[in-house]
């Protein structure tokens, strides 16, 4: 059941409320800790579905009768029936009239887009098992990871359901890592944008150093309990200018694949000093690591509003000047790209406040980016070559 509505409620105080959307949670299941809502005094004339998800998101919860979960409660029955949960619906027992859905008020409709059939995110919290979630169509997974996921740990917009059991999972990150599995799809939260589909990156993004040495100084990201020998080079990779450098485990570009037993290392300086041993292989990262998708820093400065940058311009001459101006207009270890102008910008704090846009991505910015190439070279060299890479559109010199 999925609805878009918009008709008047009838009623004390009558809130209207436009782009109400609700999908089903669970058959034959109430929530426990409840409001009715023709108890407490709101208006139900047509007893229908779609009156009981507008009373829900309008006038209810503008008095504080209903929780901001979202989550209430209709009997399919002669008279219908609406309640709405006070809290998360933690709690619920069986009622074989009634379902549980969710509501979810939006300016812009919320979808999803399907993008790998056949996988999930590796780095993802399952939240039937978080218990968040019991089974529920599609649509209603959807909704609760564009309401509500940040607060149970999800990061971005990809998340991934399973319909032979109503499974609902999410990423924890940006799902750069996937894991093969044949009962799991995985979406993109769509809120009218197109979301290129997520594809391999179709170059390696990082070069061979060394063969038979690792980087003397550096930490062992097995037993920094971060790398659980999944996902091969590229995992590795991924795990060392990401996590592994916010943690404060790894600096700059290196880091090092033990392919036999598939252990993980980064380097905790330029990697200058290098130990023999054979079965270790030391690589440099060659591309920044994206760290959010359609998102830019709230507190940031444009480079080139500053008349420091030239759009437009490449993402690796963006990583650079960046780079250059940490500790003046750049502060802390982020920047940011819009793929689609060239245009470039970085963070001014922590940016731990992310506004959405769809033009724009956040990169890590890692202390060892490549040498600052100058403005005329920049612009003059400058062709749009279009490369999916990391499900991105980048344009690239």
């Amino acid at each position: 059941m999925w609805a878009l509505i918009s008709s008047r409620l009838d009623g004390p105080s009558p809130v209207r409320i436009e782009n109400v959307q609700f999908g089903l949670v669970q058959d034959t299941r109430v929530c426990t800790n409840m409001t009715d809502l023709k108890v407490a005094g709101i208006s139900l004339l047509q007893g229908t579905l779609e009156e009981c998800a507008q009373a829900v998101a309008g006038p209810a919860r503008s008095r504080g009768l209903c929780g901001q979960s979202g989550y209430f409660q209709f009997r399919n029955h002669v008279g219908g029936g609406c309640q709405c949960a006070r809290d998360d619906c933690s709690s619920m027992s069986a009622e074989v009239e009634w379902a549980v859905y969710l509501v979810l008020q939006d300016a812009v409709p919320v979808g999803f887009r399907k993008m790998q059939v056949g996988k999930h995110c590796t780095n993802y919290q399952n939240l039937r098992v978080a218990g968040l979630w019991e089974r529920g169509t599609l649509k209603a997974c959807t909704m609760l990871v564009a309401n509500r996921g940040r607060a149970f740990g999800c990061e971005g917009s990809y998340f991934q359901y399973r319909a032979d059991n109503g499974d609902c999972g999410c990423a924890t990150d940006t799902c750069d890592l996937q894991t093969e599995n044949t009962l799991w799809t995985i979406y993109h939260v769509d809120s009218g944008v197109i979301t290129p589909p997520l594809v391999p990156l179709p170059l390696p993004a990082y070069a061979r150093v060394a063969d038979g040495k690792h980087c003397s100084n550096y930490v062992n990201l097995r037993v920094a309990g971060l790398w659980h020998k999944t996902g091969g080079l590229d995992g590795c990779r991924r795990l060392a200018m990401g996590e592994g450098t916010t943690a404060g485990h790894c600096s700059g570009p290196y880091f090092q694949f033990a392919a036999g037993n598939q252990d993980c290392g980064c380097a905790t300086d330029g990697c200058v000093e290098r130990t023999t041993q054979a079965n270790w292989a030391i690589y440099s990262s060659t591309a920044p690591h994206v760290w959010d998708l359609e998102r830019h820093c709230s507190n940031y400065v444009n480079l080139r509003s500053a008349g420091l940058w030239t759009a437009p311009g490449s993402l690796t001459n963006c990583w650079s000047l960046a780079a250059a101006r940490r500790g003046q207009e750049c502060v802390g270890t982020y920047f940011q790209y819009a793929s689609s102008t060239g245009d470039c910008g970085c963070a001014t704090d922590a940016c731990e406040s992310r506004l959405y846009s769809p033009d724009w991505n956040i990169y890590l910015l890692s202390e060892d980016a490549p040498p600052q190439a100058s403005t005329s070279l920049a612009v003059k060299g400058w062709r749009p070559v279009l490369l999916l890479a990391l499900g991105l559109h980048h344009l690239n010199p």
